[in-house]
């Protein structure tokens, strides 16, 4: 695995494909994966297989895709929508006990309080869910 460093953002990470996977590139719209870009606001920007987001709280946010990706493994990252960077922060992401298919994103600024963030998820599953 290739990890880099993002010059001006010391927390960044990249993860180069060329090495994943015994050599394979990870194909970001191929079966069995899901992502979405949602705004501060709640609304799902883009994505592939996700149908909808939406913010439910500062900070909260419930992201539902097309499938159950409860046997998947999803990440997250503050990132922004368009072309202008976002404000600092972190996010964390986890399933929602409500439904397979959903995922619960919480974003904070840098002192730790939930904050409306912009962010980038994606969901890959071995095989379809």
């Amino acid at each position: 695995m290739v990890i880099s460093r993002y010059i001006g953002l010391a927390a960044a990470i990249f993860i180069g494909t060329e090495t994943l996977l015994g050599g394979a590139a990870l194909a970001v719209d191929g079966t069995g994966t899901y992502a979405a870009t949602v705004g501060s606001s709640g609304l799902l920007v883009r994505g592939t297989r996700a149908t909808s987001a939406v913010r439910t709280a500062t900070g909260r946010f419930e992201i539902d895709f097309a499938d159950n990706i409860s046997q998947c493994s999803w990440v997250v990252s503050i990132g922004g929508t368009a072309t202008t960077q976002p404000t600092p922060g972190y996010a964390v992401v986890y399933r929602s006990s409500a439904a397979t298919n959903r995922l619960v994103v919480r974003t904070y600024g840098t002192n730790d309080a939930a904050s409306n963030l912009p962010f980038h998820t994606i969901v890959v599953c071995d095989s379809p869910p």
